[in-house]
């Protein structure tokens, strides 16, 4: 199998062996960028050849996204986040973390999939906005800046 339509530090993915790799460097990446320890789970998922998908569960916050590539460019789709101990920060901490791998794997955007009704504002205050008009679709959206 050819993974060649994700680029990796402008390098394509061409066989098992180097998607191995690859998803074992960005597991240390995050490993070391959310500070996690042996007690935190974390599952990289590379699901060729267009989406790498990952599960954190620590002890501070759960999260599941995707980093994947669509008609528009690479983006970041965040398809649910928890944090045990809210208005301490660590959500706001996680979410730039999360701005940050974005921004090193050239994406353009952070979608926010369905939150919460009574996370919006929350949201809201670190630049997000709703990505449509119906009243029905919550999906919010931040654009990244190419700096």
């Amino acid at each position: 199998m050819i993974y060649n339509n994700f680029n990796y530090d402008n390098k394509s993915i061409q066989n098992d062996f180097e998607l191995e790799k690859v998803t074992k460097q960005i597991e240390s990446e995050l490993i070391e960028g959310f500070q996690l320890n042996e007690d935190d789970e974390i599952k990289v998922t590379f699901f060729a050849p267009i989406e790498i998908g990952v599960i954190i569960k620590s002890k501070e916050f759960n999260i599941k996204f995707s980093l994947l590539t669509r008609k528009i460019g690479r983006c970041v789709d965040i398809y649910s986040i928890s944090v045990t101990n809210k208005g301490v920060g660590v959500g706001r901490k996680v979410l730039t973390k999360i701005e940050e791998i974005g921004k090193k794997y050239s994406c353009k955007m952070v979608n926010i999939i369905g939150p919460l009704k009574k996370s919006i504002k929350f949201y809201e205050k670190l630049g997000y906005v709703k990505k449509y008009t119906s009243p029905f679709d919550r999906d919010m959206v931040k654009i990244l800046s190419a700096n």
